[in-house]
């Protein structure tokens, strides 16, 4: 990925993201709640008025996605990397991608993803990426052949399977093996440097021996070039979704362990939906955090360090909303961290209702769907969680994510799968002894 160029940080600068990163949580939260409460009723966008507080606060979501999206790219790279350490902001965002409504063709947060993953801007596409386990889940889950209500969310899908066409040039993904049959470098073989052409002392290998090396090598051809896409059909929809999942394998040490977290679920209700053994999986319903006063951050240590000479002259009522909105960013840090506890379940991010009755309802509609994915998609799912599996917070979620696919893959008598899941068990429970 090639990003925007590197801006220094200043505290207005961090004070005006956190108002917005506050801003946001707020529409997002009050949007969700509106949606849970007034089911019949669909509005989106205009000005959401919040109340929780005792007081009224105007959020004019319209206003908050023009900054958002017509922002130099500066300011929305630096925007990006803080969204990526909210959890606050993170959580939010999900619970919305969550809903009945959402993935429609005028949907907020899809236009959000688009503009911001078309960009050229690291910190953009990895905030997008972050959020790609959830979107695939509601896709697979609620996408029809007869429909196109999710046209908003096929749109975001398709951006992202196109940047990956764009980056591959219609060239193929080949693999160069080495072949066993030369003799090694290492051990300085004769024949290796009296094929170097122009070596006369004959104790060195020089390029154009390596040269000569490379033509002889046939290489293995992974993936044929990708076919460019307009719109999903089921003749190009196995290829998107490999392509993406590929996409976000790629980065997926690179983003939060949330987003680990939710892809681990994610492959693990896929492939146990409409089967039994799904009942005998542990359950660790949200992640845990481990106390650490420490590790939270002081709006007023930062200011102090950047720019003491200006942050005198700061009035009361900026700072102390300044640190409101601020409060959601610092609380917690979405990174590879200590301050949060090991998974040891499977989480209920993906599933999760604000009334038990609608949970209790949407887990039985559940049970009766099965998702068929090909070989190729379940191949990657296990690149990817084979990442996550060495990563501590996230290895034994993933390891549960391993044996559902394992047994969804028994029951469907596929080899390929088979050998592979049991591969990275078998690693896993050899590094537990």
């Amino acid at each position: 990925m090639e990003g925007a160029p590197i801006r220094k940080e200043s505290v207005q600068d961090k004070t005006t993201a956190s108002i917005l990163v506050n801003q946001l949580i707020t529409y997002f939260n009050n949007h969700c709640q509106k949606q849970n409460n007034v089911s019949n009723i669909g509005h989106e966008g205009g000005i959401l008025i919040n109340q929780s507080n005792g007081g009224a606060v105007n959020i004019n979501i319209e206003k908050l996605m023009k900054t958002l999206l017509e922002s130099i790219i500066n300011d929305i790279s630096f925007y990006a990397s803080l969204f990526l350490e909210s959890e606050s902001l993170f959580q939010s965002i999900l619970n919305s991608i969550l809903l009945d409504s959402f993935g429609s063709k005028n949907d907020i947060i899809c236009k959000w993803f688009y503009t911001w993953y078309n960009l050229n801007c690291i910190s953009s596409k990895k905030f997008v990426l972050s959020f790609l386990p959830a979107l695939m889940w509601v896709y697979l889950t609620k996408s029809h052949p007869t429909n196109n209500v999710l046209i908003g969310l096929e749109s975001c899908l398709i951006c992202i399977y196109n940047q990956e066409y764009i980056k591959r040039l219609g060239k193929e993904k080949v693999f160069n093996a080495p072949n066993l049959s030369l003799p090694s470098y290492i051990y300085k073989s004769d024949d290796l440097f009296l094929n170097s052409v122009g070596n006369i002392n004959g104790n060195s290998l020089t390029e154009s021996a390596l040269k000569l090396i490379n033509t002889q090598l046939k290489p293995v051809v992974l993936e044929k070039p990708l076919p460019r896409i307009e719109y999903i059909t089921s003749a190009n929809r196995i290829i998107l979704l490999k392509t993406i999942q590929s996409v976000f394998t790629q980065n997926i040490l690179l983003l939060s362990m949330f987003s680990r977290v939710i892809f681990c679920e994610m492959t693990t209700r896929i492939s146990s939906l409409g089967y039994k053994f799904i009942d005998n999986i542990p359950i660790c319903e949200r992640i845990s955090k481990i106390n650490n006063s420490k590790s939270l951050l002081n709006l007023s240590e930062i200011a102090e360090e950047d720019e003491p000479s200006t942050t005198a002259t700061t009035t009361t009522t900026t700072t102390t909303t300044a640190i409101t909105a601020t409060n959601n960013i610092n609380n917690s840090n979405l990174c590879n961290s200590v301050h949060y506890k090991p998974i040891i379940g499977l989480t209920n991010y993906l599933i999760h209702k604000d009334d038990v009755i609608k949970q209790n309802n949407y887990i039985e509609q559940l049970s009766k769907k099965r998702v068929f994915l090909p070989e190729n998609i379940y191949q990657e799912f296990i690149i990817a969680l084979t990442l996550c599996a060495f990563q501590e917070t996230t290895k034994e979620c993933a390891k549960i994510s391993a044996q559902s696919i394992n047994s969804r893959a028994s029951f469907d008598l596929v080899p390929e799968i088979v050998l592979s899941s049991n591969s990275l068990l078998h690693l896993l429970n050899i590094q537990k002894k």
